[in-house]
C-alpha cells in the first residue's frame, strides 16, 4: 500500500495547474490496480479531439497503449476502443508495441449497435477510460478552455453507464474534470472549477486523477508492478519512440495544438522523468532479512 501511495503521489503532480488533484479520494489507485488482479478482459476507452486541428490529442493514446501492453504481459485479453478521429493514432501504437489487441471505431450513431454487443461478452470484467472525452451536464463535450465540442461523436458515456449495470468494475483517469469519470466528483468540483459547466457527470468505480492523464495510466501499470512482482511499466525511452510514432500519425499536443515532442504542453523530458521516478518507486520495495517484499 505504502509503494502505491508513492506512485499515486508522483502522478499527481500538478504540473499544469488543474486544481483537481486535492479532491481525489485516497487509495483509488491501489483498489483500482487490486481489482484488475482478477480480471479477464478488459476494454479500454481513449480519445479526446482536438477541433482545431481535427486530430486527437498526444494524451490519451499514449497511456492506453502502455496499458494495453501491460495487461497483454499479464495474458489478460485487451480491447481498445476510440473514435474515428483517433484511429490513425491508436493503430500507429498498435502496430509499434506489436500489441495482439482488438481495436474497434465506433462513431457517433453506432453506439446502439457497438455497445450492446461489446457488453453482451461475459467475459469482460473490467472497463477503463483513459482521457476519454466526457458529457457535460447539458450533454455537450467541453475542451478546458471552455468552448463546446461541435463535431459529432460517439457517447462513451452510456457505454460506462451499462458497464455499471451488469456489473462490469469501471475504472477511468482524467486530468482536467471534462473526462469520462470526473461524475465521482461532480459535486466537489463545481463549486471550486471555474468554467464548472465542461464538467463531466458520469461516474465510475475508481477514478485515478494525475497531472497528465498518462501519468494516471503509468501509475495504474506501476502499482501493478508492485502487486504481481512483474515488472510492467515501459522504458523512458520507449515513451519517446512512442510519441514520435503517433506525431508522425496525425496526433497534436492538446494545450499547445502543436504537432511537437509534448504532451499538455509539458516537453518529452518531463514526461520520461515521471516515468524513470515511477521505476525508482517500484524498486523501493521494504526489506525483511535479505530479501525484498
Amino acid at each position: 500500500m505504502k509503494i502505491c501511495s508513492k506512485i499515486d503521489e508522483i502522478i499527481k503532480e500538478d504540473a499544469g495547474n488543474r486544481n483537481i488533484i486535492p479532491f481525489a479520494k485516497r487509495n483509488t489507485l491501489y483498489d483500482a490496480a487490486k481489482s484488475l488482479l482478477n480480471a479477464k478482459e478488459i476494454v479500454i476507452v481513449t480519445g479526446f479531439y482536438i477541433e482545431r486541428m481535427k486530430t486527437g490529442e498526444t494524451d490519451g493514446p499514449l497511456g492506453a497503449a502502455f496499458l494495453a501492453q501491460a495487461l497483454e504481459k499479464l495474458t489478460y485479453k485487451v480491447t481498445i476502443m476510440t473514435s474515428p478521429f483517433n484511429e490513425q493514432i491508436m493503430q500507429a501504437t498498435i502496430d509499434a508495441l506489436h500489441l495482439k489487441v482488438e481495436l474497434v471505431i465506433v462513431d457517433a450513431g453506432e453506439e446502439l449497435e457497438k455497445f450492446p454487443q461489446i457488453l453482451s461478452n461475459p467475459s469482460i470484467t473490467h472497463l477503463i477510460a483513459l482521457e476519454q472525452m466526457g458529457i457535460a451536464l447539458d450533454g455537450n463535450y467541453y475542451n478546458m478552455a471552455g468552448m463546446k465540442i461541435a463535431i459529432p461523436v460517439a457517447r462513451f458515456d452510456s457505454l460506462f453507464v451499462q458497464a455499471r449495470e451488469k456489473g462490469i468494475t469501471t475504472i477511468a483517469i482524467g486530468d482536467g474534470g471534462n473526462e469520462i469519470g470526473m461524475g465521482s466528483l461532480y459535486s466537489q468540483l463545481f463549486s471550486k472549477i471555474e468554467k464548472n459547466w465542461i464538467l463531466n457527470i458520469t461516474p465510475v468505480d475508481y477514478l485515478i486523477t494525475a497531472g497528465v492523464s498518462n501519468w494516471g495510466g503509468y501509475g495504474l501499470m506501476a502499482c501493478l508492478s508492485y502487486l504481481v512482482g512483474e515488472p510492467l511499466l515501459h522504458d523512458p525511452q520507449e515513451e519517446k519512440r512512442l510519441l514520435q510514432v503517433i506525431l508522425d500519425a496525425g496526433a497534436v499536443d492538446g494545450r499547445t495544438n502543436m504537432r511537437v515532442m509534448s504532451v499538455d504542453g509539458l516537453p518529452i523530458k518531463k514526461h520520461m522523468e515521471i516515468i524513470d521516478l515511477l521505476h525508482k518507486a517500484i524498486m523501493d520495495r521494504p526489506m525483511v532479512g535479505n530479501q525484498q517484499i
